[in-house]
Parts: structure tokens; sequence; C-alpha cells
């Protein structure tokens, strides 16, 4: 039986740039912090592990194996806490031709399974120039509903959000670095694509180095129901009651009347 209301957190970080270790020390604070709180699901921002100012030429220098025991400690954290984890990470993958990076989330159960790993699909400016491209969408079927996540930029279509709608999800989950210069459409993306879809949308934002911060919850109808402030690190915590997406699509018909 699924569980309609759950509580979760958003931890907006300051994220030490190209510092793996201190970040890793920090997310796993957190993770415990939230814990305390008995929150079920916490959300980290993009690129959480090392931030986003390394370059093409330092990302060939990390070792291969940079994230297999934070990946396992991760894994651990979950199921001793009993907490659901979507962290926004570096990715990287190794075939016999080319070794490749991703800008990535893993979500990991309170079982310390690992149920998906989302790919940014939409890189931004130079980030083609330092990651690989994902090609899907992803949703998952949870103890919570159907979860989907987006990756900062992949927000800014209008597709994405429909599609995982289409794919059923009732939240979806958005691990972001936004800019300063980007923050009226931080605000303007999270309502929109929360309204358009009528579901829950969670944007999970990072401060210091040029982030907005601001992480906010926003309802199905397109409304906020809680906004961290545009400085500070902050646990963002909040209980999410699904049946408000049945609520809002009974009386908004848009996804019934929507041509297919």
């Amino acid at each position: 039986m699924k569980k309609k209301k759950f509580k979760i957190a958003l931890a907006q970080i300051k994220i030490e740039q190209k510092n793996i270790e201190e970040n890793c020390k920090k997310i796993f604070e957190k993770i415990e912090e939230a814990a305390k709180e008995n929150v079920d699901i916490i959300c980290f921002p993009e690129l959480a592990t090392i931030g986003y100012t390394i370059t093409t030429d330092e990302l060939k220098k990390l070792p291969e194996d940079f994230n297999n025991t934070f990946i396992e400690k991760l894994q651990e954290k979950a199921k001793f806490f009993k907490i659901h984890l979507l962290v926004g990470y570096l990715e990287s993958k190794t075939t016999k031709k080319s070794r490749d990076f991703y800008n990535s989330c893993i979500f990991i159960d309170d079982d310390g399974k690992i149920l998906a790993n989302a790919r940014k699909v939409y890189l931004w400016k130079k980030e083609k120039t330092k990651f690989k491209a994902g090609n899907k969408f992803v949703v998952k079927n949870t103890k919570f509903g159907k979860i989907g996540i987006l990756l900062c930029y992949d927000l800014e279509f209008p597709e994405p959000a429909r599609i995982e709608c289409l794919k059923g999800a009732e939240i979806i989950f958005v691990p972001s670095l936004w800019s300063f210069n980007a923050e009226n459409r931080w605000h303007i993306d999270l309502a929109a694509n929360s309204l358009f879809n009528l579901l829950f949308i969670a944007g999970c934002n990072a401060v210091g180095d040029s982030c907005c911060g601001k992480s906010k919850i926003v309802e199905p109808d397109g409304s906020t129901l809680i906004e961290a402030s545009g400085t500070n690190e902050e646990l963002l915590m909040a209980t999410i009651d699904l049946e408000k997406v049945s609520e809002v699509r009974a009386k908004i018909p848009y996804l019934t009347d929507l041509k297919k």
C-alpha cells in the first residue's frame, strides 16, 4: 500500500568546488540531520559531490574509482537511517573506447537499493564540452507513489516534465545549480511545470558561487508550499500529501482534455 503522506527535505547547501571529500562529508551529515527529523526522502543539489567549476582537463585526471566508495556509503546511510536519497553527483563511465562523464542523480531507497540513475539530458552551453547527455526521463514507482527526476536545465523545456507526467509522475525532484542571473526563470519554471502537469515539484538548489538558493516545493496548482532563503544553507522540510494531485486534477482538466 502506497504512503500518500510523507516528509521530504531539500538540502540547500554550499558546495565546496572540487573538494569531493568535504562535500561527501557534508552530504552524510545532512542525511543524518534529516533522519533525526523523520524525513522520508532527502534531495541534494546538482553535482553536490564536486561543484560546477571543474574543467575538462581536471575531469580527465580524476581516478577511475573516485565514486565507488561514495555510492556504497550512500547505500549504507539510506539503509541505516531508513531514508530515500536523491543526490546530484558527477558520474564517470569507462568503456573500451572512451571515458565519459555525466551530470547525474542517484536515487536510493531506504533498503539501500539503487532505484535509478538519472542523467541530465539537456546540457547548458559549455556543459556539452564536459559531459555526455542522458537520453531518458526517469520516473520510478516507489512506496510513496511515482517519483520523477529532472536535472536543472531539463526543467527549462516543457517536454521533460510533461513526459514524466504522462509516465505517471506525481512529484518531480529537480536537483539544480541555478544562478542569480536566472532566478526569475527558476520561479517561473518550477511553478509553470507544476501547474501545467498538475503535480508537485521540488527544486533543490545550492547557495554560494553565484547560485541563487530559493529551494522550494511547489504544489500541483503552481502555488508555493515552502521556500528557502537565497543565501543560507538550509534543510527545507515539508509534508507532501499526494491526495492533492488527485484533488487538483479533478478541478483542473488539463490532462483529461489533452489531445494525444
